[in-house]
C-alpha cells in the first residue's frame, strides 16, 4: 500500500484498492485504470459505478484528472442527495493508518 493526498493504494488482480478521505469520511474503490485517463470505479458504500471515459493518451498532465472528478463532482452529487454513507459494505479502509 502507498499513501498520496488522494488517500491510500494497492494494486492486485488488475485493479486497484483506493481509500479516498471525503468530507463524508472514507470511501473505499475498486478501479480499473487504462492510458488516456479511462477508468470504472466501483464504490460498494455508495452502491455506485462511474465509467470515465477519455482521451488524455500519454499525458501525465492529467493523471489525477478521473479521482478528481469522482471526488469533487461525483461524490458530492450523491451524498447531497443520499445523506450518508452504507459503512456496513467497506471492506478495507477501517485499517488505514494501523500499524
Amino acid at each position: 500500500m502507498s499513501v498520496s493526498a488522494f488517500g491510500t493504494h494497492g494494486y492486485s488482480y488488475q485493479w486497484w484498492h483506493t481509500c479516498y478521505r471525503t468530507a463524508a469520511g472514507t470511501l473505499e474503490s475498486h478501479t480499473a485504470a487504462g492510458n488516456g485517463q479511462q477508468r470504472i470505479y466501483v464504490v460498494s458504500e455508495l452502491d455506485l459505478v462511474v465509467t470515465v471515459l477519455a482521451g488524455r493518451y500519454n499525458d501525465p498532465t492529467a493523471q489525477r484528472l478521473p479521482d478528481r472528478l469522482l471526488l469533487e463532482r461525483i461524490v458530492p452529487a450523491i451524498l447531497s442527495s443520499r445523506g450518508s454513507v452504507n459503512t456496513s459494505r467497506s471492506t478495507g479502509c477501517s485499517v488505514v493508518g494501523a500499524s
